[in-house]
């Protein structure tokens, strides 16, 4: 557009804006009537505009727009392990996340006759080894691959409950990895899904991921580092999320006078999973996807809308693939930089989660208020309030509306019964309420 078209209008200012919408509610008051509070304690408002925007640092200048698509495999073995890859590399996947499931699964054998120099690696092992990575390390010595690893011990500790050994032997076997490092891009990660999965409402996902990482700073102050993140369905918030999220370790790397990026893995969330439909899950899978796109996560992992109560099947895994495709030809992951509401939105969840961060700190730091229940507490009241509000809404829904026939794994939580150093974090959807009277434990 020529801009000498715009020459003829004056400049608006956001004081003049609310002052003409006041002037059009005749008497009615402003806040109550027009702007919108968040569980997070967030303002939404009418309008946005620049005059609110903070500019003390652009976003853009710690997002990178590029994008890789990826799908997630679970190794169980050598041999079928390297048929599942080999399988997925028929696709041209630009990126694959493998979770190894033992020690047995050796390296040779896994990648047998494989060439990944053009598939951006990450590993993540059920098992903490040194000598496991040593050896990887040796097999990775002549090759070009881009590979990362995932080990994050406390991710360990805040899913499960216990360490994989004890406090000090898991740390002092992450200390020996780290002396193998050369041939991987990063080697520590963070799952910060498990909190999103747990019923934390978004700032609280910032906040403990960030004093997550904090500990893994505390040890070893270097990076780059790997955040596993998981998005919902809300669209602005969580394009804000992800953008926050990297604005966050932005500020922590300041902190330790670091200069290094950090790399984010974005996956849809279980929380807002149901069996009553699966076109909803697509749905939701695809809003999810999408999120992470416009926020600027390096990796985009779609997941199938089945994973959580069918078998692997290449269906539903070709589904997934095909909505991470229609999303890179037909969206620009920068097509709202700039835009005030989710620059605000930003902004907004950052200097919260910043806060939150600072108590959790001031409290001790995160593995002690893990320790002492505080972090679980205030999931757990979050949770509850979610549930609450989703019940009251979804009542009539779910009672008059049939699951899906063929399920073939156990969709709801499972009760493991052991002795815990702490209280773990319970993966829960939220429609399991509804759904568990539906279906009959013994059928699996």
């Amino acid at each position: 557009m020529n801009n000498s078209l715009l020459n003829d209008f004056s400049v608006v200012s956001s004081k003049q804006w609310k002052q003409k919408i006041q002037f059009e509610l005749q008497g009615e008051d402003y806040n109550e009537s027009l702007v919108g509070k968040t569980k997070e304690g967030i303002n939404i408002k009418p309008f946005y505009h620049p005059d609110d925007v903070n500019t003390s640092l652009s976003l853009s200048d710690v997002i990178d727009p590029s994008w890789k698509a990826s799908r997630k495999l679970y190794i169980a073995n050598s041999q079928k392990g390297n048929e599942k890859i080999k399988n997925s590399l028929n696709s041209n996947p630009e990126s694959l996340i493998l979770t190894l499931r033992s020690v047995k699964i050796k390296a040779e054998e896994l990648f047998h006759e494989l060439d990944l120099q053009g598939t951006e690696l990450h590993l993540q092992t059920e098992f903490l080894s040194a000598d496991y990575i040593k050896d990887l390390a040796e097999f990775l010595s002549d090759k070009k691959w881009q590979v990362f690893l995932h080990i994050d011990i406390i991710g360990k500790l805040v899913k499960e409950g216990n360490w994989f050994y004890n406090l000090n032997k898991d740390f002092s076997i992450l200390k020996e990895i780290l002396n193998f490092s050369a041939p991987f891009n990063s080697v520590i990660s963070i799952d910060a899904a498990v909190y999103h999965n747990a019923g934390a409402n978004i700032v609280q996902q910032l906040a403990y991921a960030v004093a997550h990482a904090n500990e893994y700073l505390n040890f070893n102050p270097s990076g780059p580092f790997v955040f596993k993140t998981a998005t919902g369905p809300d669209l602005f918030f969580e394009t804000a999320k992800i953008k926050a999220l990297r604005l966050l370790w932005h500020v922590l790397c300041k902190e330790y006078n670091l200069h290094t990026p950090c790399h984010i893995i974005a996956f849809p969330g279980l929380r807002h999973q149901t069996l009553v439909a699966d076109d909803l899950n697509k749905t939701r899978n695809m809003y999810a996807c999408t999120s992470a796109v416009l926020g600027g996560a390096d990796i985009v992992c779609n997941l199938p809308y089945d994973f959580f109560y069918k078998k692997e099947n290449l269906k539903s895994a070709t589904l997934a693939a095909r909505q991470l495709n229609t999303l890179k030809e037909s969206l620009p992951s920068e097509i709202i930089n700039g835009s005030y509401y989710p620059e605000e939105l930003t902004w907004n969840l950052a200097e919260k989660a910043l806060l939150i961060f600072k108590q959790i700190e001031k409290g001790g730091g995160f593995l002690k208020q893990l320790k002492n229940h505080t972090i679980q507490k205030k999931i757990s009241e979050n949770a509850n309030i979610e549930q609450k509000e989703f019940i009251d809404q979804h009542h009539e829904y779910f009672k008059n509306t049939a699951l899906i026939n063929d399920i073939e794994l156990y969709p709801f939580v499972k009760t493991n019964r052991r002795k815990t150093l702490i209280q773990p974090f319970i993966a829960e959807r939220l429609s399991e309420h509804f759904e568990k009277g539906k279906i009959k434990p013994q059928q699996f």
